[in-house]
């Protein structure tokens, strides 16, 4: 399984409201068709995105048609949303302790430049982020070069194929 150093979330949460909102704003701008991609991208790099524990040392994901998605949220108010839609209260596999779910602060450049690559050697499908995914602005961060490093990128995986 992918590890993950637990550290003390709330000090974290604390530390990265500031990215987090400012990721949450770029989200809304692209909905309202006046976001900018590059933008966008460098807020999820740069916030500190809030990640579910799927276990001790292991961060929650799903995959969806072949792909692998790493869930993010910019406020424990989405993360709390998602679970709830996905009735995870009851899933052992979450942690949950006294009805908290436990979740790790991670910067999205580490999601993406690191965590990603472990992910992909563990499960062997392509890898993305998935933001706030329940939410009103979901946002999907697909495994492609210019998002993801290029060993991982599905675009750059099929070009080496046929070369």
């Amino acid at each position: 399984m992918m590890h993950v150093r637990q550290g003390d979330g709330e000090s974290q949460i604390a530390a990265g409201d500031a990215g987090r909102a400012e990721l949450a704003a770029e989200i809304r701008d692209f909905y309202a068709e006046r976001g900018d991609p590059d933008a966008l991208l460098a807020a999820f790099r740069e916030a500190a995105v809030i990640v579910p524990m799927a276990g001790p040392r292991s961060l929650w994901n799903g995959s969806m048609r072949g792909t692998r998605w790493l869930y993010a949220f910019t406020s424990q108010g989405e993360l709390e949303r998602f679970v709830h839609a996905k009735g995870a209260q009851r899933d052992a596999d979450l942690a949950a302790q006294h009805g908290r779910i436990s979740f790790v602060t991670v910067l999205g450049f580490r999601l993406l430049d690191d965590v990603l690559s472990d992910l992909v050697r563990e499960v062997r499908e392509p890898a993305g982020i998935a933001v706030d995914v329940a939410g009103a602005y979901p946002m999907l961060l697909p495994p492609t070069s210019g998002i993801v490093p290029d060993a991982i990128a599905v675009d750059t995986l099929a070009q080496g194929a046929t070369a």
